[in-house]
């Protein structure tokens, strides 16, 4: 097994650069995403009780990144993906919800095409956990690695967990033991995230490479 660090608050969520992937290239290898990371929130809420596949996911970027292709995403990019899978509690039983971003939108209107994995993700100050609670997150990684893989237990979203992988198709998978999972809208995510394809580069600000630190 690889080695598991704390992701922003002391042991959640658990991360591992380890091996399992569930999406392969046209060889059968995993992809080498090279994903870097930003922090960002829901755009709207999710619930368990209503939520069904192909219902829209939205979120926005907190802060301005460029992906390692050298596309700049801007503050306040919108982030649109949809519910991939969705089961609702039945009497108090478990709930579980996975969702995936697909696209982004830039401020110029032009559209591109991402892969975006959640990191981590946390109660935003619509929770009643104020402004500050999005430190619980800590900065975002400059990048990720492409084995990334997350389980991040239950905690800084209440009684909620979270699953994901790089190498998955999900961006992420949110669980919930007993009861209903809702994600209000302000929820804070950590994404790592990278433009898809080379038509992604049109539309984007595109920004020289830069190597190193």
């Amino acid at each position: 097994a690889g080695a598991v660090a704390a992701y922003g608050a002391p042991s959640v969520p658990a991360r591992a650069a380890s091996g399992a992937a569930s999406s392969k290239g046209s060889a059968g290898m995993p992809h080498s995403w090279q994903l870097v990371g930003v922090n960002a929130h829901l755009e709207r809420s999710i619930s368990a009780s209503s939520a069904h596949p192909g219902e829209k996911v939205l979120a926005k970027l907190n802060g301005a990144v460029t992906t390692s292709s050298g596309i700049h995403l801007g503050r306040g990019t919108v982030l649109m993906g949809k519910v991939v899978r969705a089961s609702s509690s039945r009497h108090h039983g478990p709930s579980r919800i996975s969702i995936v971003f697909t696209r982004a939108k830039l401020h110029n209107g032009h559209e591109i095409p991402v892969k975006v994995t959640v990191l981590s993700a946390s109660h935003g100050s619509s929770y009643g956990w104020g402004p500050g609670s999005s430190n619980l997150l800590g900065p975002a990684p400059r990048h990720v690695s492409s084995k990334e893989m997350v389980n991040q237990k239950a905690g800084l979203l209440t009684d909620i967990s979270m699953r994901s992988s790089v190498q998955g198709h999900d961006s992420a998978t949110f669980l919930r033991k007993a009861g209903n999972i809702r994600l209000v809208a302000g929820t804070y995510l950590q994404l790592g995230i990278a433009a898809h394809g080379s038509h992604g580069m049109h539309g984007g600000t595109k920004k020289s490479r830069q190597r190193g630190a």
